[in-house]
């Protein structure tokens, strides 16, 4: 059982049922970090908000920004003379509001502001019974279930937030980028002012435990891979430890390559090739490119290139083990690509034995 206590002039006590809710992350290790923050700062001053639709009456607007701007005057009709600094989205089931910190930080408090009354304005309707969920990924649109699941810290907020409401004393090791503040039920959010203190977080190197998902010897044939044209070709003659391996001979201004189906890698952020490489007629400057595209095979970005001739890449008679790894944000439509730049006049680069594994850093729920 935790509180929320709001410092409202009724000092109204608000308790709460909440708990660190972790994500899946049996693939891999998170890093170790330093939590113990001597000078905790409002990191959500001026960061980047959004929230699930804005309401605008009378000429004042409900920005999602408003939220961050340093004023927690919660009047959302203040008069001619003065400026509102209120967010407010439009009455609709489980509204949100959600602001992006820039980078991961550790957290320890967290300050929210409700709107008030004011002359012209009696303060309602205000937020109540709402979700704050803290997450070290993009929530994007998805709706609350979703947001929950990948939380690394959440909290129910029974009845009406204070002005300020302060969730103290946060977990030990509560770390996050992106904050929501969500509606539990249908209406309307408002929020004066939202703040997240806290510190950076100092991250030691962190260990992945890569899983194999797919290896291939072109025994078979090209299997999981595909014959990309222009000469390549799952044939003998420059096998690793078999008979076949896929070849990619060079043919002018014409690519020769081979590629995979496509792959689900929108949970991973880091994959590994192991593979055999063999060189053969290739003349320097030539290369052999390793590519991957996170659109279904329409547009690629380069991984790693071996040129021949340079950083001790040549021709040989028999194979070289190589590892890549390749960090990034993969999707649900991730190719990978081999592909060959060699001349037209008998250039050739064998590949044989591909692994490829990946790296798991969160379940989407």
């Amino acid at each position: 059982m935790g509180q929320v206590l709001a410092n409202s002039p009724a000092e109204k006590l608000i308790t709460f049922e909440g708990s660190l809710s972790t994500t899946n992350t049996s693939d891999f290790d998170e890093a170790s970090f330093t939590s113990g923050c001597l000078t905790p700062s409002n990191l959500a001053l001026n960061k980047t908000a959004e929230q699930s639709s804005t309401y605008n009456s009378q000429n004042y607007n409900g920005n999602a920004s408003k939220a961050v701007d340093g004023n927690t005057n919660g009047c959302f009709y203040p008069g001619p003379a003065t400026t509102p600094s209120v967010s407010a989205t439009n009455s609709e089931n489980q509204a949100y509001w959600q602001v992006d910190l820039g980078e991961v930080y550790s957290l320890q408090q967290i300050k929210m502001w409700n709107r008030t009354a004011c002359p012209a304005d009696n303060g309602l309707p205000a937020t109540e019974d709402c979700h704050l969920i803290i997450s070290r990924y993009p929530f994007g649109s998805m709706g609350l279930t979703a947001a929950l699941g990948q939380a690394s810290y959440s909290e129910l907020i029974e009845g009406s937030i204070g002005t300020p409401s302060v969730l103290n004393n946060l977990p030990s090791g509560t770390t996050g980028r992106y904050i929501r503040v969500q509606l539990k039920n249908e209406g309307s959010l408002y929020l004066a002012e939202f703040e997240a203190h806290g510190c950076a977080v100092e991250y030691s190197d962190p260990v992945c435990n890569f899983t194999l998902e797919n290896e291939h010897d072109f025994e078979a044939g090209f299997g999981f891979w595909n014959d990309g044209g222009n000469l390549c070709n799952n044939g003998n003659g420059g096998a690793n430890m078999s008979a076949k391996a896929v070849r990619l001979r060079g043919n002018g201004g014409l690519h020769s390559s081979t590629y995979t189906d496509n792959m689900d890698l929108s949970n991973v952020s880091k994959v590994k090739f192991d593979f055999m490489l063999r060189f053969q007629g290739m003349e320097s400057g030539d290369d052999l490119v390793l590519e991957y595209s996170t659109d279904g095979g329409t547009n690629f970005q380069m991984a790693k290139q071996w040129i021949s001739g340079q950083g001790g890449v040549s021709n040989s008679p028999s194979f070289k083990s190589k590892t890549v790894e390749i960090e990034d944000d993969f999707s649900s439509e991730t190719v990978f690509r081999f592909r060959c730049d060699g001349n037209a006049n008998n250039d050739k680069a064998w590949i044989d034995d591909i692994q490829i594994s990946t790296c798991i850093t969160y379940n989407d729920p």
